[in-house]
């Protein structure tokens, strides 16, 4: 069963916590998903998800939830809270759970999960720039034996790779490489950490706060 990532951003104000908006994530995502199908001839569909922007540009444009990230990144989240951590990531901090102080708006989103919400957490901006992104852990899986060749021969690490050979032939072998931690995390730091540090604030005064659910 697949597990995704609640996230949400809040700043501190003379008020407390608040939660903060931003751009519904959706909206560029089925633009592209509107390009793509135009691309292919596929005008119905390309015109009904074109319905579906002008919908959320108009009826939800600004969102809590999923606007700073939304992927599911296995490796982000063992680095956030040690969760799926497969290739034993240093985690930033063990789930703290929830803040005491949380917004209402986010408070009454993590209630509503109930049960379903898993290892909750929160980060501010502080400890997401002092982590080391930089630091390296192993990779090791299973991929095609040419596969392993190129990489004894030139160094190429595997694009893909498998966590075992259930159900696959023969034709598999199991090797190690190392890769940096921003490797697999690139598109949260390019974007999100980069959306974090542009709020004036000091960076304890913005944090994330986050759970999951599978």
């Amino acid at each position: 069963m697949g597990c995704d990532i609640h996230l949400y951003v809040e700043q501190r104000t003379e008020n407390g916590w608040e939660a903060v908006q931003g751009i519904n994530p959706w909206i560029a995502r089925y633009k592209a998903f509107a390009l793509n199908a135009r691309e292919r001839g596929e005008n119905e569909r390309a015109a009904e998800l074109d319905r579906y922007v002008v919908e959320m540009e108009t009826k939800e444009l600004w969102v809590y939830e999923g606007w700073l990230y939304k992927e599911r990144n296995y490796a982000l989240f063992a680095m956030l809270a040690d969760v799926r951590n497969n290739y034993d990531y240093k985690p930033i901090c063990q789930p703290k759970g929830l803040p005491g102080d949380i917004s209402d708006v986010v408070g009454k989103e993590a209630a509503r999960w109930e049960e379903d919400g898993h290892n909750h957490s929160w980060l501010t901006l502080q400890e997401l720039l002092t982590y080391d992104w930089d630091q390296t852990t192993t990779i090791t899986g299973w991929v095609e034996k040419n596969v392993a060749d190129k990489y004894r021969q030139t160094g190429k690490r595997p694009s893909y790779w498998f966590y075992d050979t259930t159900n696959r032939n023969n034709n598999y072998e199991q090797i190690s490489w190392q890769v940096k931690y921003s490797e697999h995390v690139q598109q949260f730091l390019d974007y999100g950490l980069l959306k974090l540090k542009q709020y004036a604030c000091p960076p304890e005064d913005i944090r994330i706060v986050f759970w999951f659910d599978n």
